[in-house]
C-alpha cells in the first residue's frame, strides 16, 4: 500500500481532491488518436464547432464521453492509488464541452471492510466549473484495496 495513503482512515463522505480539466481541441485529437487509431473526420462533433452547433451544441465543440470517463478513472486511481477499481458506471446526462473548465471527483457513499480488503462504494463525477456547477456524467465506482 501507498504510503502516503491512510485507507484506514478514509470513510463515508470523504471526497477525491479532484483533477481540473479543460480540454482543447488539439488534446480531443490526440485521445481520439489513441482511443480509435484516429482523428474522427473534420466534421465531428469532437473536431469541429459548426458541427456541433448543426447537432443541437450551441456551436461548442464537445469531449468525447470516454474523454470524461477517463479522466474521473484517473481522479478515483489518484486518490487511491493502490485500489482496484472493480466497477465503474458513467451516465452521460448532458455535453461536455471543450475550452470549459471541469473537476473530475469522487466521494465515498459506502465502506465496508474485512480482515483482507477494504471495499469503498464512491459516487463519480464531472463538474462543470461556474454559476450552474453542472454535473454532466456522474456515477458509481465500487474500489477494493487489499490490506
Amino acid at each position: 500500500m501507498a504510503n502516503s495513503v491512510d485507507y484506514d482512515a478514509i470513510d463515508i463522505g470523504d471526497e477525491a481532491p479532484g483533477i481540473e480539466v479543460n480540454f482543447n481541441l488539439d488534446q480531443v485529437k490526440g485521445f481520439l488518436g489513441a482511443w480509435n487509431g484516429r482523428v474522427d473526420s473534420a466534421n465531428s462533433r469532437f473536431t469541429n464547432r459548426e458541427q456541433a452547433e448543426k447537432e443541437g451544441f450551441g456551436g461548442n465543440a464537445i469531449i468525447p464521453g470516454r474523454l470524461g470517463l477517463a479522466v474521473i478513472a484517473r481522479a478515483v486511481q489518484e486518490w487511491l492509488p493502490d485500489g482496484r477499481i472493480e466497477k465503474l458506471d458513467v451516465v452521460f446526462r448532458a455535453p461536455t464541452f471543450q475550452e470549459t473548465k471541469h473537476t473530475a471527483s469522487a466521494m465515498v457513499t459506502d465502506k465496508t471492510e474485512d480482515d483482507s480488503e477494504i471495499r469503498y462504494e464512491i459516487d463519480v463525477y464531472l463538474e462543470r466549473e461556474g454559476e450552474d456547477a453542472l454535473r454532466p456524467q456522474r456515477g458509481a465506482a465500487i474500489v477494493v484495496v487489499k490490506k
